[in-house]
């Protein structure tokens, strides 16, 4: 009973989120919005996640594992809203279909392709963001990690989103090449890859292959940071400016939605 006492106590039961129009905090526990606790809970253990092997095997292919059991593979570029998207639609009691996840930031990064996403014949689906506000928002997140002036990150990091959509680490330092866009824009337009921006009604197209009521998703914000070190208010017009030029192509790839 000892045991079970001191595992209850350590279990996470504390909780903060936000709702996407607002800067006020929810307090979620046993006493404040406690009916959305267990969700809270669920999520911060992965208990729902269904991690998905990039790596095929002998097992994989005589259908001996189950690692392939699943209806639609989320592809999550990291600091693009997939958290909040996996706590309003991933755990959504509403949400019937089996979705498997994809999510890896490494650093130093691999600097070399080594995923195909399309390889599976489950419905894949990502989401993307402004480029600019990605760019911003992954140094303010992993810049602890690389200890780098704000100029040096940008101008060695750019088209993330679509170097990650290809199968290359988020960090990776290769250029994007023309050839690599069209044939990733092949997939979107013959339908093998749905590309949502929870900033607008373009992610509606990931709830439909979804089976999901837009109506029946929450709006909620987790890990809204306060203290940000970079921010679009921060930061120069013409350091703005050089961002939008350097992701030119993840600029077209948000031209896909």
């Amino acid at each position: 009973m000892y045991i079970v006492s001191l595992i209850l106590q350590l279990v996470k039961s504390d909780f903060i989120l936000y709702k996407q129009s607002s800067k006020k905090p929810i307090v979620v526990n046993e006493k404040i919005n406690s009916s959305l606790l267990k969700r809270c809970q669920d999520h911060w253990y992965h208990k729902r996640d269904i991690k998905w092997n990039s790596k095929s095997s002998w097992l994989q292919k005589f259908s001996l594992s189950k690692s392939n059991d699943f209806d639609a593979l989320f592809i999550h570029i990291p600091k693009t809203g997939g958290t909040s998207f996996k706590f309003n639609v991933l755990y959504n009691d509403q949400l019937k279909k089996k979705v498997a996840i994809y999510h890896l930031f490494r650093y130093p990064p691999q600097n070399e392709k080594r995923i195909n996403f399309f390889k599976i014949d489950q419905i894949k689906f990502s989401l993307v963001r402004d480029p600019v506000d990605t760019v911003i928002s992954v140094y303010n997140h992993f810049n602890h990690i690389m200890n780098m002036s704000f100029t040096h990150f940008y101008r060695r990091y750019f088209d993330m989103q679509t170097k990650f959509l290809l199968g290359y680490d988020l960090l990776d330092v290769h250029s994007v090449t023309n050839t690599e866009f069209f044939w990733l824009e092949n997939q979107v337009k013959e339908g093998n890859l749905i590309l949502g921006d929870v900033t607008t009604s373009s992610v509606n197209a990931i709830y439909k292959v979804l089976e999901l009521n837009p109506k029946e998703v929450d709006d909620y914000i987790l890990n809204r940071k306060v203290d940000s070190i970079k921010s679009r208010s921060n930061i120069k017009p013409e350091q703005l400016e050089e961002i939008r030029t350097l992701n030119q192509m993840d600029f077209l790839l948000l031209g896909l939605v």
